[in-house]
């Protein structure tokens, strides 16, 4: 396991190579309006987190969120 990763997603990986069993892309909203995400899904295909792309390279994770959503 990678050191500063989540369920071996790292800030700065390409999403590209990243399993798609493990993500889904969504759309979010908040005070700024509508932006995409990617939720992190446990093997269960339950929400543990979600990251969002680069603005300026929309192919590299630049934040990550893990929490309980339940």
């Amino acid at each position: 396991m990678l050191e500063d990763s989540f369920y071996g997603i790292t800030v700065g990986t390409e999403i590209v190579v990243l399993s798609s069993n493990k993500i889904k892309k969504a759309t979010t909203v908040n005070g700024e309006g509508y932006f995409d995400v990617y939720n992190i899904l446990s093997y269960d295909n339950e929400k543990i987190g979600y990251f969002h792309s680069n603005p300026f390279n929309q192919s590299l994770i630049v934040g990550m969120y893990c929490g309980n959503y339940t």
